[in-house]
C-alpha cells in the first residue's frame, strides 16, 4: 500500500471480508459454550493472573480489560494479518486463493504458558462482533507450544478465502486460550483480552460513480434491544457519504436479528488516482455502548486488467522445477504483483514489477496428474484482477525401474548406452 496523506492511520489488519487451501473451512463445532446475555458481562479491571495470554484490539491496548483504544475502534486488530509468502511483510489478502492468516499471541501473565491455543474464525460482515458465535465459521486451530514471560509469538493458518457477497467482506475473529488456566470469558472482544477481531474493507471507486459496502446491523443479545448507528468520516470534503438507516436513526431488533445496511460513497467527479476517503460505521445500544463496527476505505483505483496465460512448460517430470512468466497492464500505470497458482493447493508470489512487465515463479509438482496454472494481479493499493486463462500441465508418472545388474551397470557407468537411457527416460 502507498503512503496515504492527511488520512487517519491505515490500520494493517484486513477484514474478511479475506487466498489453494489443504485445510478448507468447514462450519466447525464452537469450542466455548458461553452465550451472550442481555448486556455484556462485566470484568474485573487491570487483573493479571498467572496465566494470562492475549491478542491486541488496537495499537494502544496492553491487554487491561475492558481495552481502551483510540477513537473506541476496537475492531481493528493490529495483531491479525496477512503474510502470504512469509517474509515478514504484511500482504493484501486474495479471495479465491491460499492466504496465509497471521495472529500475535502475547503473555502477560507471570510465568511460562504452555499449550495456547489460537482459534481462528470468519463471519459475514457485521457490526454485532461476537466470536464464536452460532454464524461464526472455525477457520482452524493452531496450538503454540510455550510463551515466555513478556513474550510474542506468532500462528498461522492457511485459509482458501471464499468470495464473499456482491459489495461485501468477512470479518475475522481470533480466539487465544490456555486451559484450564486463561480461558476466554466473554464474547465480545474489548471484554476479554482473549479475543480480537478485524472488521475493514477496502473499497476501489471511481470519480463521480457511487462505491457501496454491504453488511448487517445485528443484535448478539438474548432480549430485544433498541440501536443506532454512527458514521465518522475522514475524508475530502466534497465527497459524499450516507447509510441506510441513516446514522442517528433508532431501529429495534429482536434477539440474534440482523437488519441488512448499505453504505454509500460518491467520491467527487474530481477525485484523483490514489485520492483515499476513510468512512467508520458503528453500532449502538440504548445504553450507549459500542458492541461493534467496520472500517471503509475508499480508495480511487482501476484494478489491473486480467493477466495473460502463463507461458511456460506444458508437461514435465515430477520433482523437476520449472518457470512460468505472466504480465498485466495496471489501467492506473501502478506497480503490481502476481500469485501463481500451481493447482496443487500451492502458491507463489513475486515482487511488485512495473505495470505491463513480465514477472516469473518457478514450481515443482510431487505427485502425477494434470494441474490448471493460473495467475492473478495486484496492484500496490491491494486491488486485485481476476484470474488469468489456465494454463494445463500434465506430470507423468516417473517411471519405476528395477533393480536389475543391468540398471546397477547404468549407475556405474553413466554416459554408456544412450541410445537404452534415452528410451528409459533417464
Amino acid at each position: 500500500m502507498k503512503k496515504i496523506g492527511k488520512i487517519l492511520t491505515v490500520i494493517i489488519c484486513l477484514a474478511i471480508a479475506t487466498t489453494c487451501l489443504s485445510n478448507s473451512a468447514t462450519w466447525g463445532a464452537k469450542a466455548y459454550n458461553q452465550n451472550v446475555n442481555t448486556e455484556y458481562a462485566n470484568v474485573p479491571l487491570n487483573v493479571v493472573s498467572s496465566e494470562d495470554v492475549w491478542i491486541k484490539d488496537c495499537a494502544s491496548d496492553d491487554g487491561t480489560e475492558p481495552s481502551d483504544c483510540a477513537f473506541g475502534w476496537w475492531w481493528a486488530s493490529p495483531d491479525i494479518y496477512y503474510d502470504n509468502n512469509d517474509d515478514g511483510v504484511i500482504d493484501d489478502y486474495v479471495y479465491d486463493m491460499e492466504n496465509h492468516l497471521y495472529a500475535n499471541v502475547r503473555n502477560r501473565g507471570d510465568s511460562i504458558v504452555y499449550d495456547v491455543f489460537v482459534h481462528f474464525y470468519y463471519t459475514q460482515a457485521n457490526l454485532g462482533l461476537v466470536f464464536p458465535s452460532d454464524n461464526s465459521i472455525l477457520i482452524g486451530t493452531v496450538t503454540i507450544l510455550q510463551i515466555i514471560k513478556g513474550g510474542v509469538k506468532t500462528a498461522m493458518t492457511k485459509w482458501t478465502i471464499p468470495t464473499p457477497p456482491a459489495n461485501s467482506h468477512w470479518c475475522i475473529g481470533v480466539v487465544v486460550e490456555t486451559t484450564p488456566g486463561d480461558p476466554q470469558t466473554s464474547t465480545s472482544p474489548p471484554n476479554d483480552n482473549n479475543l480480537a477481531c478485524c472488521n475493514e474493507m477496502y473499497i476501489y471507486a471511481r470519480p463521480d460513480i457511487d462505491a457501496w459496502g454491504e453488511f448487517l446491523a445485528s443484535n448478539p443479545f438474548d432480549t430485544g434491544s433498541e440501536f443506532t448507528m454512527n458514521l465518522e468520516a475522514e475524508a475530502p470534503g466534497d465527497w459524499s457519504c450516507d447509510t441506510n438507516p441513516t446514522p442517528g436513526t433508532v431501529f429495534f431488533l429482536g434477539p440474534h436479528e440482523t437488519l441488512p445496511v448499505q453504505l454509500v460513497v460518491t467520491p467527487s467527479e474530481y477525485a484523483a488516482h490514489g485520492d483515499i476517503g476513510k468512512y467508520v460505521v458503528s453500532q449502538v445500544t440504548h445504553r450507549g455502548e459500542v458492541i461493534g463496527g467496520i472500517i471503509f476505505t475508499v480508495i480511487i483505483n482501476d484494478l489491473p486488467n486480467k493477466p495473460e496465460t502463463p507461458n511456460g512448460s506444458t508437461e514435465g517430470k515430477i520433482g523437476t522445477e520449472y518457470t512460468y512468466t505472466s504480465s498485466a497492464i495496471d489501467p492506473d500505470g501502478d506497480q503490481v504483483k502476481y500469485y501463481f497458482n500451481w493447482g496443487d493447493e500451492t502458491c507463489s508470489l513475486t515482487d511488485f514489477v512495473n505495470s505491463g512487465e513480465a514477472a516469473s515463479a518457478s514450481h515443482s509438482w510431487s505427485q502425477e496428474g494434470t494441474y490448471s496454472i493460473k495467475v492473478k494481479a495486484v496492484d500496490e493499493y491491494g486491488a486485485a484482477s481476476e484470474w488469468s486463462d489456465p494454463l494445463s500441465v500434465t506430470m507423468p508418472r516417473g517411471k519405476l525401474l528395477p533393480d536389475t545388474f543391468f540398471m546397477r551397470l547404468l549407475e556405474r557407468f553413466p554416459n554408456a548406452f544412450p541410445l537404452i537411457r534415452h528410451i528409459l527416460g533417464l
